[in-house]
């Protein structure tokens, strides 16, 4: 039975090392013959390794304990509360026209079910019925299985494991995803410094593997991204998310593991990180060095100034080699004065990738700001119960500002969405905390934040061990990089792997014990 369960370890680590190199790849082609929830990669994976984490916990559930009444409301709370929102959401709807019942009427699961029950298509009540079950479906699958379940695993996957070996997991499951990443932008990067177009017909290639393209307001995502790098994601600000997860661990298997092979793709992935031009990767991560550099001082963990001025040189080295190769490039193509220097070149750089993050009017600044204070104003709106999973659209068309309705990306989500109705086109949410309120109400938005004030509260009490651990603040700071993140877009499975990272290791203090089973 031990060998079963040793390998059942090995089984759960390999599956989370799938689900996060895969993180990416979340909507594969519809011409692929599989089901349609195998098409989001690491959706397949987390679904295999929550199920694999039930059987482990039900099989060692002598081991694990009993989880405290508090916790057990909690998690009752997260379960209950967004579906009582759905449901109240759905009888209160007042959305609903002709287009959105014509689109329920075309979906697969209406036409198997008119097979049996044919009253289905002409009774607008059931097909109303149907989605509001489809989106408490959804609210299963796109918010409680990650958050819940991405914590739930690692927590059975690591019990009675020890700081390292939990570190040292989590820190090569970055690697892989890092190393993967740098793989296809190794093709990636000649093509957006060059326009070579051997590396664009292999990118164009690849890319109709990965997802179908242009599936999206007519333009999204696009077959290339020209001008920014963006690997194997979708878009540029979505590498900005997984990649502002991953370098902490990156700094960590560096510096505070000191494997010298880790340094090289550390180098080449920060430089990546310059090339998306996204301001959420540029900001955030300087955000994050940020933050390395308070906690480090506050922690003053062993060599902790040595482990900041490497980290500080690998930027000052991948920047300066990114703003020489454009402004070199910009030479040979004319496109520059003559007397364009480095220093201008930097001034250009802070000024439209950093900068700019807090401009009004710079590049799709309006529309999310827009979009942001509509989804706020829904949620003071509806302060109790939200308007449940899967109806913002509608709601947040009628509640775009007068400053942002003149917006040209605005008035393309409001054009597509009445041409087309809210079912087949929707409108976007950019900012994770307002969506939460605007879903799930006050209540909703609490429960979100507060695993949050749990650590908060835990570091705070017990600063001095925490922050005395370099691999914690790298954890520390992977968390708070994927926290800022949470401002402009919904969450990634990098947010409640940082999480549950974290939280395990503020229960988990034993540094030194090792058994050698954790090796496998």
């Amino acid at each position: 039975m031990d060998h079963i369960m040793q390998n059942l370890d090995k089984i759960e680590r390999w599956l989370l090392y799938a689900m996060v190199v895969t993180i990416p790849v979340n909507g594969l082609p519809k011409a692929y013959p599989i089901p349609d929830f195998m098409k989001n990669v690491p959706y397949f994976f987390l679904i295999l390794l929550v199920v694999l984490a039930v059987v482990h916990y039900m099989h060692r559930r002598e081991d694990f304990g009993n989880w405290s009444r508090g916790v057990k409301w909690y998690l009752a709370l997260c379960i209950l509360w967004p579906f009582l929102c759905t449901i109240i959401g759905a009888v209160q709807f007042p959305y609903w026209d002709e287009k959105a019942n014509e689109f329920l009427r075309d979906t697969t699961m209406v036409k198997v079910i008119a097979h049996v029950y044919p009253a289905i298509m002409t009774n607008e009540t059931l097909l109303h019925l149907k989605y509001g079950v489809s989106m408490l479906i959804g609210t299963v699958r796109s918010l409680l299985l990650p958050l819940l379940g991405i914590p739930f695993a690692l927590y059975v996957m690591f019990h009675g494991k020890t700081k390292e070996y939990i570190l040292d997991t989590m820190s090569r499951a970055a690697v892989l995803a890092a190393s993967m990443l740098c793989l296809y932008s190794l093709i990636e990067i000649p093509w957006l410094l060059t326009g070579n177009e051997f590396c664009e017909e292999i990118l164009k290639w690849i890319n109709v593997h990965l997802y179908d393209i242009k599936t999206k307001h007519e333009w999204w995502p696009p077959l290339l991204w020209n001008g920014q790098l963006r690997s194997f994601t979708m878009e540029p600000s979505f590498f900005a998310i997984v990649s502002i997860f991953i370098v902490p661990f990156l700094w960590y298997r560096a510096f505070g593991l000191r494997e010298k092979k880790i340094i090289g793709l550390l180098i080449l992935f920060t430089y990546m990180i310059f090339m998306t031009k996204a301001r959420t990767a540029q900001a955030t991560y300087f955000g994050e060095l940020i933050l390395l550099a308070i906690f480090s001082a506050w922690g003053r963990y062993q060599d902790w100034i040595g482990s900041l001025l490497k980290i500080f040189a690998v930027t000052v080295i991948t920047l300066s080699v990114y703003l020489s190769a454009l402004l070199a490039i910009s030479h040979m193509r004319e496109k520059v004065a003559s007397d364009m220097t480095m220093a201008t070149e930097f001034e250009k750089y802070v000024s439209e990738d950093v900068l700019s993050v807090a401009s009004v009017s710079k590049r799709s600044n309006l529309a999310r700001i827009g979009n942001t204070v509509a989804v706020f104003h829904i949620g003071v709106e509806h302060p109790v119960f939200g308007i449940g999973t899967g109806f913002e659209s509608p709601y947040i068309a009628d509640h775009i500002p007068a400053f942002a309705q003149d917006d040209q990306e605005i008035c393309h989500w409001l054009v597509m969405l009445r041409d087309e109705g809210f079912l087949n086109s929707s409108v976007p949410t950019f900012n994770m905390f307002g969506t939460m309120l605007m879903q799930y109400g006050i209540c909703g938005l609490l429960l979100f934040l507060m695993p949050l004030f749990f650590i908060s509260k835990i570091i705070l009490r017990e600063i001095p061990k925490m922050l005395g651990h370099y691999g914690f603040v790298c954890v520390l700071v992977s968390l708070g990089g994927s926290i800022a993140c949470l401002l402009s877009n919904y969450f990634f499975y990098t947010y409640p792997l940082a999480l549950g990272t974290t939280l395990l290791l503020c229960f988990q203090r034993d540094t030194r014990e090792k058994p050698a089973s954790d090796r496998g």
